[in-house]
């Protein structure tokens, strides 16, 4: 049997011998022959959907699965799948007669030199590697080393966000000297462009410098910090991020801000939660004359009462305000925290339809303007009556 099997594909080597050997191109680097030519397709094609199933089995679905930023794990994805690519044609164009001299040459051509150094092709795009995925690793890692200090020594948030923006630009510079140092670039360099940078803040980095200056005094001073509840420029919004040229301010609007640090050292900032995350608010209410203002006042403490939002302590406070021209005036003061309540406006609004809903079932009469409107009767009034039909008619 195993004999019958040896000699039906000796046949065949046979027959396909004289196709196989067929030279389709041949140079100093180049030596294509059609059987070399679909071996080498063959190869690509299967090579390639078993490197895929193993790239997806052992790395995507293993060790990139413990990276949770879905934007690291996309990227450094990528990264692996070209370079991946990248060695499985070079071998698949090996088989189909392209000399790895040749690929080696092109590895090893020299781009540039800086300073008696030479730069070559392979070493710049291993750099260029290295560089992205470092770039997504600092990132991933200095946000693990925020949540080990939150959680080691009870940082805050905003102490937190300082440790995460020092720990990534110092991986980052690592980062940096490692790529030059395996591109060939000498440290050296950094002279020259130490130097031309100064020229550079001379003539036309002023305001870029401000604004670093000015986020290195915001994460310093902690007037501000990540998780305040600030007001500037008539917007109001949370801090989410104190960077090295600018801040990035959530608004009640889930809109992001981007400021300038500059701006946020140089005008008038309200920040409602500096030393207190308790603010007090105020609600005005006005009831028709008449009214009985006692039991205003008790309906008044029943609203604020109910509302989780509002806190006792201090407590709510009901002020009898004015007598006003058409209205019995009532001020209501009441103390958020900032932190618990989602939005100012929407609790105001609540208690806004609360005080209508209560004053209704008690019947409460909410004032509104009204004019009174007296007649001269020292003269006697002309009155006429007049038939209607007869002044159509």
């Amino acid at each position: 049997m195993l004999q019958n099997i040896s000699q039906f594909f000796n046949e065949i080597l046979k027959i396909i011998e004289p196709y196989y050997n067929i030279s389709l191109l041949t140079t100093k680097f180049i030596t294509i022959s059609l059987g070399n030519l679909v071996l080498g397709i063959t190869f690509i094609f299967i090579v390639r959907v078993l490197v895929r199933y193993i790239l997806r089995k052992l790395i995507y679905e293993g060790v990139l699965k413990k990276i949770e930023d879905e934007n690291s794990q996309r990227s450094i994805k990528t990264v692996i799948k070209i370079v991946f690519e990248v060695l499985v044609f070079v071998f698949g164009l090996n088989i189909i007669g392209f000399d790895l001299k040749f690929f080696g040459d092109i590895w090893k051509a020299r781009l540039f030199s800086i300073q008696g150094e030479g730069v070559s092709l392979g070493n710049l795009f291993i750099g260029l590697v290295i560089l992205f995925i470092g770039f997504k690793l600092a990132k991933y890692f200095s946000k693990k080393i925020k949540m080990f200090f939150e959680k080691k020594f009870k940082f805050d948030i905003s102490q937190g966000a300082i440790v995460e923006s020092v720990s990534k630009y110092v991986l980052l510079i690592v980062l940096v000297l490692f790529v030059l140092s395996i591109v060939g670039i000498p440290l050296t360099i950094f002279t020259i462009i130490g130097g031309s940078l100064a020229i550079g803040i001379g003539f036309g980095s002023k305001n870029l410098m401000n604004n670093f200056i000015s986020g290195v005094f915001l994460m310093t001073e902690r007037q501000l910090k990540v998780g305040d509840i600030i007001e500037v420029e008539g917007n109001t919004g949370t801090i989410e991020h104190i960077g090295a040229r600018s801040t990035i301010i959530k608004t009640f609007s889930n809109l992001r801000m981007l400021l300038p640090n500059s701006k946020l050292l140089e005008n008038s900032v309200i920040n409602w939660t500096l030393t207190d995350k308790v603010v007090r608010r105020e609600l005005t209410v006005g009831v028709t004359y008449g009214s009985p203002v006692e039991k205003v006042k008790d309906l008044l403490y029943q609203v604020v009462d109910r509302n989780e939002d509002v806190v006792d302590n201090p407590k709510p406070v009901v002020l009898f305000s004015e007598f006003a021209d058409s209205a019995l005036v009532f001020k209501v003061l009441i103390w958020i925290n900032l932190q618990k309540a989602i939005n100012v406006r929407i609790l105001l609004s609540d208690l806004r339809f609360a005080i209508d809903k209560i004053f209704r079932e008690n019947k409460i009469v909410i004032a509104f303007p009204q004019i009174d409107a007296h007649l001269d009767t020292s003269k006697p009034l002309n009155i006429q009556l007049t038939n209607k039909d007869k002044v159509s008619e």
